[in-house]
């Protein structure tokens, strides 16, 4: 009943909305974007309930409050129509959970762009070095625009513990050598 239900609401929501079966009765709507909804019913109130899913690459951008990330949620009668269900999703559901997607995925760019930024820092300094790190360890955490780690030089003559703004250490790495070089 509830997926003969959601594939009408997904033929009201458009052509591109595709609903597939998911365990415990729960059913997705899978929008044209990246996100999707999913429907269930809740036979206790005899509630339909219909939620902003989140895949697990976007789940550590979502937007927060309270350290919890936000849901998007309404709640129906299961005796309503397909087409004031299609209604009242792209009324009160869609708009702010397209927000959150929007601001979901362009987060997830952000983080990705610093952590190729940072590994071009790291291979930056490995090679402003000249082979010289030896037993490095250099840990990437927190944003990414900062390098957190350890850079152990000759021997353990030099040690550099690291918290830098990626910029701040490709310098260092570039005055590493004359440092090393100097008696």
């Amino acid at each position: 009943m509830l997926h003969e239900l959601m594939t009408n609401v997904a033929h009201e929501l458009g052509a591109q909305w595709t609903t597939d079966t998911l365990p415990g009765n729960r059913i997705t709507l899978d929008t044209p974007d990246p996100g999707f909804l999913v429907a269930h019913h809740d036979t206790r109130r005899d509630r339909l309930i219909i939620e902003g899913g989140v895949d697990s690459d976007l789940a550590k951008h979502w937007p927060r409050m309270r350290g919890e990330r936000l849901r998007h949620r309404i709640t129906l009668s299961p005796s309503t129509s397909p087409a004031r269900i299609a209604g009242e999703i792209r009324r009160r559901l869609l708009p702010d959970y397209r927000r959150a997607l929007t601001v979901a995925v362009a987060t997830r760019k952000d983080a990705r762009r610093e952590r190729e930024e940072a590994t071009q820092a790291l291979a930056a300094i490995r090679h402003l070095v000249g082979g010289l790190v030896e037993g490095h360890t250099i840990r990437l955490y927190g944003p990414s625009s900062h390098l957190n780690g350890t850079i152990t030089l000759a021997d353990g003559d030099a040690v550099f513990h690291l918290r830098l703004p990626t910029h701040h250490a490709v310098t260092l790495a570039r005055v590493l050598p004359a440092f090393i070089a100097t008696p």
